[in-house]
């Protein structure tokens, strides 16, 4: 590797590389006047769909994102009426057993079983 000294050799050294940069420039701008209209154009419209097409999926991820948090809340809300479910099932079944029947027609009513010779068979 070589140091420079400063002085004139410094000084070409800073010539040299704004001449690179006029050079670039220049270069650049060659590249620009040979574009076309219907390039530049095309080139728009296809960034311009990379932008929307990257807009659609964070706007896709959201709405996944929020529709994953729901149905989680609906499947806790489906559980709870599952719970709930079961426990009515199992005050019908209490409160429709047989015995429970029976004691509250004769205890609340005043039924009783009639005898044998009560029984008429209708036919």
């Amino acid at each position: 590797m070589q140091v420079m000294r400063a002085g004139k050799g410094m000084a070409m050294a800073t010539g040299n590389i704004k001449s690179r940069l006029y050079q670039g420039r220049d270069d650049a701008l060659k590249v620009l006047r040979g574009v076309s209209i219907k390039d530049l154009a095309l080139t728009s419209v296809l960034i311009m769909a990379f932008v929307m097409s990257a807009i659609g999926v964070v706007y896709s991820s959201h709405l996944c994102r929020q529709l994953f948090a729901e149905h989680a809340v609906l499947l806790g809300q489906n559980d709870q009426l599952q719970l709930e479910w079961a426990q009515l099932l199992l005050e019908q079944s209490a409160w429709s057993s047989p015995n429970r029947i029976e004691s509250v027609a004769r205890e609340e009513l005043q039924m009783a079983l009639p005898v044998v010779e009560q029984i008429e068979l209708v036919y």
